[in-house]
């Protein structure tokens, strides 16, 4: 199962780079970056999440995965936290 995750978050972080220019762009709106996120990241991650038991540390690296794509999109350094943006954690 942990190797499945990997692999589901290898495909997120693909999926982010094929949208990386629009979503590091600060014209673009914060709705537009969500949209994209949810229509092209989250499907790739959560694929057969259905039948995923994730232990505490699996489950700590997905929501890792996602803080950092909200940050990369808020044009945030690692210091700063939090998400309202509407990028589903």
């Amino acid at each position: 199962m942990s190797k499945e995750i990997d692999i589901r978050i290898g495909n997120a972080w693909k999926s982010c780079l094929g949208v990386k220019e629009i979503m590091k762009n600060k014209e673009t709106k914060m709705f537009i970056k969500t949209k994209l996120y949810n229509v092209f990241v989250l499907p790739d991650l959560t694929y057969g999440c259905q039948i995923w038991a994730l232990t505490i540390a699996q489950n700590a690296n997905v929501l890792s995965l996602q803080k950092a794509i909200a940050m990369h999109a808020e044009h945030k350094d690692k210091k700063e936290t939090g998400t309202k943006n509407g990028i589903r954690p």
